[in-house]
């Protein structure tokens, strides 16, 4: 660091011990002091002869009004996109059972004539719903046969991991099964 001169100027004495007293409060010494004040003054472009109360009350004003703006628009987001979205999603995912009572004002409306094929469509899909209910219960078991026959193995050195206790012959009924 380069050593630059240095340069006398009279200053009242209560200033100067007010300014020395400032610069030990900061750490830094006179001139360090002197230049951050200098600096501060540049950088945000303030007068010490003006006051700083409409300055901040305008920056205040500016910033209260970006953050009512911001605001508005997460709201406006929320209206048009989120909550519409949210909404179409609960349609999608919820449920709702056909009652009986439907199915027959449904048959009511339409013709005699449509009444046997749609008796042999319901019949078919009665079946399609029992096979595939069959289907579900043998899964379900060979599900829970194979939960039940793994078992968790603690390695001294690694992480533990899980072993499948079946017989070559037992896994492959089960290969052959689905």
């Amino acid at each position: 660091m380069e050593k630059q001169p240095y340069i006398t100027f009279k200053i009242r004495l209560q200033t100067a011990e007010e300014f020395r007293n400032y610069s030990r409060q900061l750490g830094k010494q006179q001139s360090e002091t002197l230049q951050l004040m200098l600096d501060f003054f540049k950088v945000n472009r303030l007068s010490p002869l003006e006051e700083l109360g409409p300055n901040f009350i305008t920056l205040e004003k500016r910033i209260k009004d970006r953050i009512n703006a911001l605001v508005a628009i997460l709201k406006d987001i929320e209206k048009t996109q989120t909550k519409p979205t949210h909404s179409m999603l609960q349609l999608l995912f919820q449920e709702s059972p056909i009652t009986k009572k439907e199915i027959l004002r449904e048959k009511n409306q339409q013709d005699l004539s449509n009444d046997n094929s749609l008796h042999f469509e319901l019949l078919a899909a009665k079946s399609m719903e029992k096979d595939l209910r069959k289907k579900l219960t043998e899964k379900t078991e060979d599900l829970k046969q194979i939960l039940d026959r793994v078992a968790v193995v603690r390695n001294s050195f690694g992480r533990p991991y899980l072993r499948l206790n079946l017989t070559k012959e037992e896994f492959e009924q089960l290969k052959s099964r689905t």
